[in-house]
């Protein structure tokens, strides 16, 4: 993996764990329906961001990536079923 990729998947990867915060702070009881879109959407483009990288990656490449940050990507997609309907 060439080191655009590896960058890519490093931002990602800090993009994931900040949007798993952002969906935490969603699913607080007291969290408005504006905070919770806002997790729905931050999460939208940061998965879109997620499928355009591996669909521009060779089957090795994607491989790699899925090793290095698909647990984060299920959690996240875990996380948003839990989220409240707004």
């Amino acid at each position: 993996m060439d080191a655009e990729i590896r960058t890519q998947a490093a931002q990602l990867s800090d993009a994931l764990i900040e949007l798993a915060e952002e969906i935490d702070l969603a699913r607080d009881d007291d969290a408005t329906a504006e905070e919770i879109q806002e997790a729905r959407a931050m999460a939208d483009e940061v998965l879109a961001e997620y499928s355009a990288l591996l669909s521009r990656l060779t089957q090795d490449d994607r491989t790699e990536v899925q090793r290095s940050i698909g647990l984060k990507v299920a959690k996240i997609e875990g996380l948003l079923s839990t989220l409240p309907r707004s």
